[in-house]
């Protein structure tokens, strides 16, 4: 949609997935004000789920109000109802999908890659039918497209360490400090939606300034900070001596993690509607959602790594099993950053060769 509303001008077709994604963290961050107040009752659980139905239900009645406003961004296919044959179609894919999910949470140890393989399979499809159903420019354009996706898969692995193996590396092997601030582990990750908010007002209005900061290139550096934030943890363990890292270092993780957010999840969508075929745009969103999904598999595999063993370790054990976890992490990450940004110099050369139009 937000694509739609500026297919005039993708610079501002950034800008606003941008705010778009803004507001969704400022969303984030009250939830984090107003989930730990609720959780520690009876029923936390169920009031949590409550101000998430709340706020989707104000949601609903919001675009609901305003949907007129759309009319002439939304396609021919929207305005129509949809036909019995689909309504059957949409309920057995969620029937489907229930039942896949089922499975899964019965067998855990093979799920992350069942999910993995599925993953892969639909990039494939998605890279043959570009393949062979597009032609010219458009190809080209996708065909970057789905580059940048599969970029994206790399970076979300990351980008899931700020709810996974950074929140362990907090609760078992630091001081919980932030900022001279006593927090618990999780507290940290309050951080990325802070961050989110004031940085990506920042970046909208420095989109404009520097134009040729092409979204190859955005790719690119969100990689590079993503595996800096992961480095910035192996230098804290390294400095360290008695296995407990300071507060600090993990803050600085989350926040050069929560800034690579912003040049590749912030804009990732948007890239979607800007690099791939009008057409098949539905067909680029699910690749693009399953490129989050192969990369929550890829996270559940890395993080059985510095899985801690349950009969009991010590904290210097712990450290230097983080330490090598995150010193591997990053390098690696950052050599395929390294890769991305190279390859990102010889797509935005070869399409201004063709003379394609690409932000």
């Amino acid at each position: 949609m937000v694509s739609k509303i500026y297919s005039d001008n993708p610079v501002h077709a950034k800008s606003g997935m941008t705010m778009f994604y803004i507001s969704i963290n400022l969303g984030s961050l009250l939830a984090y004000l107003v989930a730990p107040s609720l959780i520690g009752y009876q029923f936390g659980a169920l009031a949590v789920l409550s101000v998430v139905f709340i706020g989707k239900l104000l949601a609903i009645i919001n675009f609901s109000y305003r949907y007129k406003i759309y009319e002439n961004v939304v396609d021919e296919i929207d305005k129509k109802p949809m036909t019995s044959i689909a309504k059957k179609v949409v309920l057995g894919y969620l029937a489907i999908v229930y039942v896949f999910i089922v499975i899964c949470y019965h067998y855990p140890d093979y799920a992350n890659v069942v999910v993995a393989v599925i993953s892969m399979f639909c990039l494939l499809l998605f890279l043959l039918r570009t393949i062979f159903f597009l032609k010219d420019d458009v190809r080209i354009k996708q065909i970057v497209g789905l580059i940048l996706i599969v970029v994206a898969v790399v970076f979300f692995v990351i980008y899931n360490q700020m709810e996974s193996t950074l929140v362990m590396a907090a609760k078992n092997n630091s001081d919980l400090l932030m900022f001279g601030f006593k927090v618990n582990a999780a507290s940290y990750q309050i951080v990325n939606p802070i961050l989110i908010i004031f940085g990506g007002m920042l970046l909208i209005r420095i989109y404009p300034m520097f134009p040729r900061f092409y979204i190859p290139y955005q790719f690119a550096v969100g990689v590079l900070l993503a595996a800096a934030g992961l480095f910035i943890m192996y230098y804290g363990f390294s400095i360290d001596n008695n296995g407990i890292v300071s507060g600090n270092y993990i803050t600085l993780s989350y926040v050069l993690i929560s800034i690579s957010e912003l040049f590749v999840s912030a804009i990732g969508l948007s890239m979607i509607g800007i690099y791939c075929d009008s057409k098949t745009i539905g067909f680029a969103m699910e690749a693009w959602y399953i490129s989050s999904s192969m990369a929550n598999s890829i996270t559940g595999l890395l993080n059985q790594v510095v899985a801690l063993p349950k009969d009991g370790f010590s904290a210097l054990e712990s450290a230097n099993m983080y330490k090598t976890y995150f010193f591997d992490t990053s390098l690696s990450v950052m050599l395929i950053g390294i890769l991305v940004l190279i390859l990102a110099y010889f797509l935005i050369k070869f399409m201004k060769i063709r003379n394609i139009d690409f932000v």
